[in-house]
């Protein structure tokens, strides 16, 4: 036998009031959900946020320990290398490259 007042589901009576409950719960469940990852959103852009100032802080601190000390002493260039760099110099070419102006058309193409 079928009640008047309410809808069928899987064989089972079920009221108005069961179906508002159902659907109070769902939303209920889905607020907590939306609630729950925007935390997780928050805690983790934070952390990034926190992970990029220690690190900004670690580069700048290593930025002015080079720039307070130095490089360091640089060795003097090595003869033989110094010999082959002015052979090497001597064998280039010594011309200058020629520049040639081209025209352009009425339209601004060039011809």
């Amino acid at each position: 036998m079928r009640y008047a007042f309410g809808a069928v589901l899987g064989g089972v009576a079920v009221t108005s009031i069961e179906i508002a409950l159902f659907c109070a719960i769902i939303a209920l469940a889905t607020a907590i959900q939306i609630y729950a990852t925007f935390k997780i959103v928050q805690i983790a852009a934070s952390t990034i946020v926190g992970s990029v100032n220690r690190l900004d802080n670690a580069i700048a601190e290593a930025i002015d320990s080079v720039v307070g000390q130095g490089i360091g002493q640089f060795e003097p260039p090595n003869p033989i290398v110094s010999i082959l760099a002015d052979y090497v110099k001597s064998q280039l070419p010594s011309q200058t490259a020629e520049v040639q102006v081209l025209a352009r058309d009425n339209d601004g193409k060039f011809s």
